[in-house]
């Protein structure tokens, strides 16, 4: 009885363990920050073009866009975020 007890543990944890590893495209996926220094209507139009490029050329591409509002220390701290984030490309 302890043996079919066993063995029943080891088949759950062993399919269990099929469910938590991260799904392979989600680790492949790059990550894109899109930094404006300010918001206007053009430089909204770019970034949005911008990002529509990126998720075409690469599906799985995650794409951010931060405003620093044009004051510096915003654009500093966005900056520093994307990179403790692990951005590929700011």
């Amino acid at each position: 009885m302890k043996k079919l007890v066993q063995v029943i543990c080891v088949l759950l944890c062993s399919m269990m363990i099929g469910c938590s590893l991260p799904s392979a495209s989600k680790k492949d996926a790059k990550k894109y920050v899109i930094v404006k220094q300010l918001d206007h209507a053009s430089i909204d139009e770019i970034a949005v073009a911008i990002e529509n490029e990126l998720k075409e050329l690469d599906e799985t591409a995650e794409v951010e866009i931060y405003s620093g509002q044009n004051d510096q220390s915003t654009l500093m701290q966005i900056g520093k975020q994307a990179v403790t984030d692990g951005a590929d490309v700011i």
